[in-house]
């Protein structure tokens, strides 16, 4: 899987997760950059990227991302 196709998938999870069509992100893009990127959207958005993908992420490495672009190096890592 290649980070382009990670990064479509991404794009979608975040369009529903904050409920907006019009979402554009990009491997730059930090909870800062999102008003609603909190804790609580955090932790959905993990559940349904790991579901997505098939993978699992332990707490250590959870609590190391800092922007999309550590999401794709997490999801780059177990395919």
């Amino acid at each position: 899987m290649t980070r382009d196709e990670i990064m479509k998938e991404l794009i979608e999870i975040f369009q529903d997760e904050f409920d907006d069509e019009s979402l554009r992100i990009d491997e730059a893009m930090t909870p800062e950059d999102l008003e609603d990127w909190n804790s609580l959207s955090m932790v959905n958005l993990m559940s349904t990227i790991a579901a997505q993908f098939s993978i699992n992420f332990n707490m250590g490495e959870l609590r190391k991302i800092q922007s999309v672009g550590d999401i794709v190096e997490l999801i780059l890592g177990r395919k």
